[in-house]
C-alpha cells in the first residue's frame, strides 16, 4: 500500500513542524479505551484527569516519559512546591507586575532550569535540569496557575512562549534565554514596531490611521496561535512521538500520538497520526488481530479531514491486500473470518462497512463455490445479492450457488419450493437466464411427477405457473424434450381417464410451447 498523500515528515526532525490550522473538538478519531499507557502512574494520571475531573497537569506532563513513576513523581513535586514556596513570599506580592514576573522567571530558572536540550522530556527537569522551550514553557504556565498569575501560550510554527498579564503588561517569557528571556514592551518599542509595519508597507494606510498603536503592535506582534496549558500537553506528547519515529519506533510513536490529540485535538496532531498509521500499515501483514485496529482508526479520517487524501478506495485497498493473505495465500477462512468481525463491527461510516461486507462475503462465497462447497457458498453469496443486486458478478455467482446446491436434492417439491421462496424474496431474479431456467424446469419436472402420482390438481396449478412464466423467453431457455415429456405424460393421464378432448388441448398447448417435439406431435397424431 502506497500512498502519495504522504510527505516525507518523518526524515527530517522537528519539534513543532506544522503549525496547527485551527483546534478541533474532541471527536471519535481516538477513543479513550483504546489508549495504550507507558505505565501504571500515567494510567493513574489519566484516570484522574478525565474520568475525576482532577486536573493535576504537574503528574500529566511528568507521566509523557515511561520512566515515571510515583517515586519519581512525588521527587519532583517536592522540589516544584519548594520552588513554589520560595517564589509565592510577601515581598513578591508587593512587587508590581513587571517585576514579580521578573522574579519568577530568574529564580526558577536559576534554581531549576540548567541546560536546553532540543530533544528533551518533561520529567528531565527535576532530573537533571534540562529543558527545551516546551517543558520549560509548560514548567512556567504550572507556576503561573498556581501563583494566580494571568498568561497565555503561543505557538509558532517552531516554538512555544508565554505572555504573562495578556491584558495589561503583555510581559512576554522566553524560556529558552535565561538572560534575555523576560520582556517588557515600553510605548517606545511598540511604536518603532508599528512604524516598520508602515513603512514596510505591511499594513495599509488606512489601517494605521484608523487603529491606535497598542492595537495594531498586539495585533501583529503577538499573531501566533494561542494555546492552553492542556493543548501543551498535547504538544510534549507530539515532541515525544517525533522522537520515537526518528528511531523508526512506529507503533511507539502511534501511541503517543493518539496521547497528543487527545489533550490537542488539531490538524497537524491528526495528520501525524494518519501518516504513521499508513507508515505501520505498510509494514503489517496481519498476523495478529491487533493489527486491524489500524485499519479501523484509519477509515475514522472519512469526513473528516479530506485534504489528507484518505478516502473509501484507500481503506478499503488494504482489506482487499488482508482478504488476499487469509483467505488466498494462506488459505484461513477462520482466521479472515476473525479479522472482518472485528473490522465491521468497528466501522462506523456505513458505506463504507457495506463495501466490506460486500468484498467478504463475496470472496468467501467464491472461495467455497470453486472448493465445491455450494451450500455453504450460497449463504454468503445470498448476503453479497442483498448488498448489490445489480451486479451481474454477484447474480452470476449467487445463482450458481442455488443452483448447484439444488442438484443433489432429488425432492422436486424441495427444489420448487426454494426456488420459490428466492422469487418471492427477490422478484428481480427473474431477469436473470439461469434463476429463470431453473424455476421453470423445476416447475415442469414437479408438474410431470404430479401427473404421474396422479396428482392432478396441483398437476394443473403448477402446469399453469409454468404456462405463466415462459412466454418470456422460456422458448430458447428451456429444454423442449422436456416439455414433450411432461406434456406427454400429462395428456396420457388423461386420455387413460377417457378425456380425449383434454389430452388433445394439453398437446395442441405443449406444440406452442415446444413445436418441433416429436413425441408431442406423433401423440396428437394418434388422437386424431
Amino acid at each position: 500500500m502506497h500512498y502519495r498523500l504522504l510527505a516525507p515528515l518523518f526524515f527530517v526532525f522537528f519539534l513543532i513542524q506544522s503549525s496547527s490550522l485551527y483546534a478541533l473538538s474532541t471527536d471519535s478519531l481516538v477513543r479513550m479505551e483504546e489508549i495504550t499507557y507507558n505505565s501504571p502512574f500515567e494510567k493513574q494520571a489519566f484516570g484522574e484527569y478525565f474520568m475525576q475531573d482532577k486536573k493535576n497537569y504537574l503528574a500529566l506532563f511528568m507521566a509523557v516519559s515511561k520512566e515515571t513513576g510515583s517515586s519519581e513523581f512525588a521527587a519532583a513535586n517536592q522540589a516544584y512546591q519548594e520552588n513554589l514556596k520560595q517564589l509565592n513570599t510577601a515581598d513578591l506580592q508587593k512587587k508590581n507586575e513587571a517585576k514579580k514576573v521578573k522574579a519568577i522567571y530568574s529564580q526558577t530558572h536559576e534554581r531549576l532550569l540548567s541546560k536546553y536540550e532540543m530533544k528533551n522530556h518533561f520529567h528531565e527537569i527535576f532530573k537533571n535540569g534540562n529543558y527545551n522551550c516546551v517543558s520549560a514553557t509548560a514548567l512556567y504556565g504550572l507556576l503561573f496557575d498556581d501563583m494566580q498569575i494571568p498568561y497565555t501560550i503561543k505557538e509558532s510554527p517552531t516554538h512555544v512562549y508565554l505572555i504573562t498579564y495578556p491584558q495589561t503588561q503583555k510581559i512576554l517569557i522566553e524560556t529558552t534565554d535565561p538572560r534575555q528571556g523576560y520582556m517588557v514592551f515600553d510605548d517606545k518599542f511598540k511604536t518603532s514596531f508599528v512604524s516598520n509595519l508602515r513603512s514596510g508597507k505591511l499594513i495599509s494606510e488606512q489601517e494605521y490611521k484608523a487603529e491606535s498603536t497598542n492595537v495594531l503592535f498586539d495585533k501583529y506582534y503577538f499573531s501566533e496561535e494561542n494555546i492552553t496549558i492542556k493543548e501543551l500537553l498535547g504538544i510534549q506528547y507530539m515532541n515525544d512521538a517525533l522522537y520515537k519515529l526518528q528511531e523508526n519506533q512506529l507503533e511507539e510513536a502511534f501511541v503517543q500520538l493518539e496521547k497528543a490529540y487527545l489533550f490537542y485535538p488539531c490538524h497537524k496532531a491528526a495528520y501525524l497520526l494518519l501518516s504513521t498509521a499508513v507508515l505501520i500499515l505498510d509494514k503489517k501483514n496481519y498476523a495478529t488481530l491487533k493489527d486491524a485496529d489500524y485499519l479501523i482508526k484509519l477509515s475514522r479520517y472519512l469526513g473528516k479531514y479530506k485534504e489528507f487524501g484518505i478516502s473509501k478506495n484507500t481503506v478499503l485497498a488494504d482489506f482487499h491486500r488482508m482478504t488476499q493473505i487469509h483467505l488466498i495465500t494462506n488459505n484461513r477462512p477462520d482466521l479472515y473470518d476473525q479479522f472482518y468481525g472485528k473490522i465491521s463491527t468497528a466501522i462506523t461510516d456505513k458505506e463504507l462497512a457495506q463495501e466490506i461486507g460486500y468484498i467478504y462475503h463475496y470472496e468467501r462465497s467464491r472461495i467455497l463455490y470453486n472448493q465445491g462447497n455450494y451450500q455453504k457458498a450460497l449463504a454468503f453469496a445470498e448476503k453479497t445479492y442483498v448488498l448489490k443486486p445489480e451486479n451481474l458478478d454477484v447474480q452470476t455467482l449467487f445463482v450458481s450457488a442455488l443452483g448447484n446446491s439444488l442438484k443433489s436434492q432429488s425432492d422436486g417439491a424441495r427444489v420448487l419450493e426454494t426456488l420459490s421462496t428466492y422469487e418471492q424474496r427477490f422478484p428481480a431474479l427473474l431477469n436473470n437466464n439461469i434463476f429463470y431456467t431453473n424455476l421453470l424446469q423445476a416447475c415442469l419436472i414437479f408438474c410431470g411427477q404430479q401427473y404421474e402420482l396422479k396428482k392432478i390438481a396441483e398437476a394443473e396449478k403448477l402446469r399453469a405457473r409454468f404456462e405463466k412464466l415462459f412466454p418470456d423467453r422460456g422458448k430458447d431457455l428451456v429444454n423442449s424434450n422436456l416439455i414433450g415429456r411432461v406434456y406427454s405424460t400429462g395428456a396420457m393421464y388423461y386420455f387413460r381417464a377417457g378425456n380425449e378432448a383434454k389430452a388433445k388441448a394439453i398437446l395442441t398447448k405443449g406444440l406452442e410451447l415446444a413445436p418441433h417435439d416429436y413425441e408431442m406431435q406423433r401423440r396428437l397424431q394418434i388422437l386424431k
